[in-house]
């Protein structure tokens, strides 16, 4: 199962944690979370001080007990700035995908959870000892270009409504132009004592293998990324340890762990002669790099205790660390992997070298429609005959800075791909624009429309973040179902 490293959460919304899935090269990389660091080791106080100050903790507003509300990982890398994965606050209920001659570009995926639902807590290093700094989060920006099905681009930036105390928390830089080589600059490297890199998170210490351990599963059985609600369980709702496997408790001291990073070659295409470890097409090599080691015990084993290395559930947006001292350098942020250190993945990080012009904006409010665009001009409102001409009224919008609109007509996309079952299952439906109408308020239905449903989009940007927002579709019936339509009594 794809695994996205984060834990649910109960807010109003679900947050997605990004799992590596079982097959090495997946149709669409899917994603699940995953939280504690598999055999890493617990973080001492002194370590704390000297490698950790940066790290942050991501934990439900209305959950006093951060044990309890965890649910993510961040960095600050600004007093007021705390940098974690997309997947972590995004809300994948209001996304539309609209495909444009077979590219497809999704909206809404910057429309994240109420930041008033979440706080973040800085130098803290056991979730329950009440220390630390906690700040509630002002706004929050996901990357324009994230993909919710493959991975790319998750990231995303949280501002505070004060800076955090400095007596407690030390911002780290992202890597800059010119220090590559402290992550591999794409050719892999190997960890040290003095450099690492280095990976810490509050997750879960192996992979929950029962497919009810997180109440609130979607899309199980398919190859695409479940999402998981965000509230951390309960830790009566855990369950004991098998015996030779390290329990399923979630940490509550931070934990760390040396990882190598791996080439873009074995990301991508796996090792020559061995596991086939690598994500394929689904590997980005711009916005993504991976890390960790694999797993090399008996798997026919039950009671063998993996030896692999990685992030799990509960881990997603933490830090990958690297460079020593003062050079040191947040160079990934914990994404997505197939299972907690298993044998044929490694877990995936977000590349910051690829996101460092974003991590350098100040997010305003994101673009979000107070009203949708209508349609008129349908038949018995539901309907749109061959020859009529639809109109699409304006949206209202609400967001900061100037806006410029755009509209396209669309249809349903009638497909029976497994991308379209997710998109239906997930929330968002799949849409297809109609060629020749971009930017126009009227379309004329055609006979080609017969059988789809048909509506408008309008997609709105403030330069820092777009949205669209669909009106309802209607039918276009064919002569046989118009026929029953005017004849159904019910009408």
């Amino acid at each position: 199962m794809m695994r996205l490293f984060r834990l649910p959460v109960a807010l109003t919304v679900i947050t997605l944690a990004v799992v590596a899935t079982t097959t090495a090269v997946a149709p669409a990389a899917a994603t699940t979370s995953t939280g504690r660091v598999v055999n890493g080791s617990l973080v001492s106080p002194d370590t704390f001080q000297q490698r950790w100050r940066s790290i942050a903790i991501l934990t439900e507003r209305a959950e006093r007990d951060t044990r309890q509300g965890q649910f993510c990982a961040g960095t600050f890398i600004g007093p007021r700035t705390v940098v974690t994965a997309a997947h972590c606050v995004s809300d994948p209920f209001d996304l539309v995908r609209i495909e444009d001659h077979g590219r497809a570009t999704w909206y809404n995926n910057q429309q994240a959870i109420a930041p008033r639902e979440l706080h973040v807590v800085g130098g803290r290093r056991v979730l329950a000892v009440r220390d630390g700094d906690r700040v509630p989060v002002q706004t929050i920006l996901v990357h324009p270009s994230y993909d919710p099905i493959s991975g790319a681009w998750d990231v995303a930036l949280l501002q505070l409504t004060r800076d955090v105390d400095s007596s407690k928390v030390t911002p780290i830089a992202p890597v800059g132009d010119g220090e590559d080589a402290i992550w591999g600059a794409g050719a892999g490297i190997t960890p040290t004592a003095d450099a690492g890199p280095w990976l810490a998170g509050w997750g879960w210490r192996d992979d929950p293998s029962d497919d009810g351990f997180f109440a609130g599963s979607m899309l199980q059985g398919l190859t695409l990324r479940p999402s998981k609600p965000v509230r951390r369980p309960r830790p009566s709702n855990l369950g004991r340890a098998t015996a030779g496997r390290s329990g399923r408790s979630a940490a509550n001291g931070l934990q760390e762990a040396l990882v190598p990073i791996q080439s873009d070659t074995r990301c991508e295409e796996g090792s020559s002669g061995g596991p086939d470890t690598g994500y394929g097409r689904d590997f980005d090599v711009s916005s993504m790099l991976c890390a960790g080691t694999l797993d090399t015990t008996d798997q026919n084993d039950d009671n063998a205790t993996t030896n692999g290395v990685d992030a799990c559930y509960g881990d997603s947006g933490g830090p990958l660390l690297a460079g020593a001292g003062a050079a040191m350098r947040l160079v990934g942020i914990v994404s997505f992997g197939v299972g907690c250190a298993t044998s044929s993945s490694f877990g995936v990080y977000t590349r910051v070298a690829g996101v460092r012009g974003f991590l350098t904006q100040t997010p305003r409010r994101n673009v979000e429609a107070a009203r949708a665009p209508r349609l008129t001009g349908t038949f018995m409102r539901r309907f749109a005959l061959p020859g009529s001409t639809l109109r699409c009224t304006p949206a209202r919008w609400m967001g900061a800075g100037t806006r410029r609109t755009s509209v396209r007509w669309v249809r349903t996309k009638a497909s029976d791909d497994s991308e379209d079952e997710f998109s239906i299952d997930f929330g968002p439906t799949t849409l297809e624009r109609i060629p020749g109408s971009r930017g126009l308020r009227r379309y004329t239905v055609r006979a080609r429309d017969v059988g789809w449903q048909v509506g408008c989009v309008e997609i709105t940007t403030n330069g820092q973040t777009r949205a669209a927002s669909a009106s309802t579709m209607a039918t276009v019936p064919d002569q046989d179902a118009l026929d029953s339509i005017l004849d159904d009594s019910d009408f």
